[in-house]
């Protein structure tokens, strides 16, 4: 997934937060079928697609 298609889906998106120590900010994605969660990756603005959320350490900014 890109930046692209991430804005696409804007209105599905919910922002979870900023992960300070993996420099993320990390959004969740669902419809009636998908749930998944991503992560954008400051200075990069790289896309990653997110396993679990587990060991993340979310900063609200």
């Amino acid at each position: 997934m890109t930046i692209q298609d991430l804005r696409k889906r804007m209105d599905f998106m919910k922002y979870l937060g900023f992960d300070e120590s993996k420099k993320m900010w990390v959004y969740s994605y669902s419809n009636c079928t998908h749930h998944q969660a991503y992560g954008i990756i400051a200075g990069k603005l790289t896309v990653v697609k997110l396993s679990s959320l587990q060991g993340l350490n979310f900063t609200i900014m």
